[in-house]
């Protein structure tokens, strides 16, 4: 997410333990920043936000563009990070 005055839909995960955090904020890194966020229906929930706010796209994120030009490659990355991650334990 990037930092703005328009609201987003999307996943609340819940329940993460202690060593699923740590693999989370391994994985967005310095160019991410976790924020708390006031949702909807006024409970609270964290999100990691990017930093440099000029490097985004200044169009909407769509999903379905993601899927079908990214979302393959994206995977792939994310596999072969964890394994990176797993190797370096």
């Amino acid at each position: 997410m990037v930092s703005g005055p328009r609201s987003v839909t999307g996943t609340l995960i819940t329940g993460l333990t202690r060593d699923e955090w740590i693999i989370v904020a391994t994985f967005e890194d310095d160019a991410y920043e976790l924020r708390q966020l006031t949702l909807t229906d006024g409970h609270n929930g964290s999100a990691y936000i990017w930093t440099n706010a000029d490097e985004a796209s200044p169009e909407d994120w769509d999903p379905a563009r993601f899927e079908a030009q990214h979302l393959s490659t994206y995977v792939q990355r994310c596999l072969d990070w964890r394994r990176l991650y797993m190797a370096r334990r």
